[in-house]
C-alpha cells in the first residue's frame, strides 16, 4: 500500500499497533507506542520534522526526504515532501488538519532513516535536544529508526467521499483483550465503538470479512480509530482495517 493511499485513494488501510496495552482503552498507533501522539487538530497547522540522528539530512547517509500525508483544512487530500536537516527541526509550509502517516521517500547510502523521526504540530515541541522534542503532546507520528514509515492509527474520511470497511486483520499476544473499531462523527464529535473483536492470545493474524458480519459505512469527515484494552496490563495487539470507496 502506497503511503498516499492514506490520504484518499480508492482503497485505503488503517494500521494500528501497541506493545503494552493496559486494562483501559487506548488508541492503537503503529510504532508510536505512546498516547502522547495525537492526530485530531483543532485547526490546520504546518508540521515540524526532525531526526535524532544527524545522518538524516539532505546530503546525509540516512533519510533525506520525508513525505507527510493527511488532509487539509477542508478535509481534502494533502501531502508534503520535507527535506530533513538532521537534528535541526524543519518546518513545513502546508497546513494539515489531519496527519495519517509519513514515509521516507529519499535516502542516502544507508538506505533507511538513521534516527527516530519526529513529526509534531509546528512550534509545540519546546527546545529540541539532539533532534528530540521534550514535549510530544502534539505529536502526529514518529518513524522509528530503520523503519522508513509509520501510521498514526487513525483515518478521517475525505470531504465528499464515503468509504466502507471490507475486512480487518487482527493479532494479539500476552493478554486476553479486545480490539475495537471506533468512529467519531464530524457533526456531534461522539466517539462510538462500533465493533468489538475479542482476542485470546496467542492469536496468529486472523482476517475477518466484515461485509459478512454487518455493513460498516463511514461518511465524509468521520474519524476512524483502532483501539484496544486488556483484561490485565501488558497485552500486545495489532490490527489492519481495509476500506474501499463507495
Amino acid at each position: 500500500m502506497d503511503i498516499l493511499d492514506l490520504a484518499g485513494g480508492k482503497h485505503i488501510a488503517l494500521i494500528g499497533r501497541a506493545t503494552v496495552v493496559p486494562a483501559s482503552l487506548i488508541d492503537l498507533s503503529e510504532f508510536n507506542q505512546s498516547q502522547s501522539f495525537r492526530t485530531t487538530l483543532a485547526s490546520a497547522s504546518p508540521v515540524d520534522v526532525s531526526s535524532s540522528n544527524a545522518a538524516d539530512a539532505a546530503a546525509g547517509t540516512g533519510a533525506r526526504v520525508v513525505r507527510v500525508v493527511g488532509l487539509d483544512a477542508e478535509y481534502r487530500q494533502l501531502y508534503e515532501d520535507i527535506t530533513l536537516n538532521g537534528q535541526t527541526k524543519v518546518t513545513g509550509l502546508k497546513l494539515f488538519k489531519r496527519v495519517f502517516g509519513a514515509a521516507v521517500i529519499s535516502v542516502g547510502t544507508g538506505l533507511v532513516n538513521a534516527g527516530d523521526i519526529y513529526i509534531l504540530v509546528a512550534g509545540t515541541g519546546g527546545t529540541y535536544s539532539a533532534g528530540v522534542p521534550p514535549t510530544i503532546t502534539s505529536g502526529q507520528v514518529k518513524i522509528l529508526a530503520g523503519y522508513g514509515q509509520a501510521y498514526s492509527g487513525m483515518l478521517t474520511i475525505p470531504a465528499g467521499k464515503t468509504y466502507r470497511a471490507t475486512s480487518i486483520i487482527v493479532s494479539g499476544r500476552a493478554q486476553l483483550g479486545t480490539i475495537f473499531l471506533a468512529e467519531q462523527g464530524y457533526n456531534d464529535g461522539v466517539l462510538r465503538h462500533v465493533f468489538p473483536i475479542e482476542c485470546a492470545p496467542p492469536m496468529n493474524p486472523v482476517q475477518i470479512e466484515l461485509e459478512k458480519v454487518r455493513s460498516f459505512t463511514f461518511p465524509e469527515k468521520t474519524d476512524i480509530r483502532l483501539r484496544a484494552l486488556c483484561a490485565s496490563s501488558g497485552g500486545i495487539y495489532s490490527a489492519k482495517l481495509f476500506l474501499e470507496e463507495v
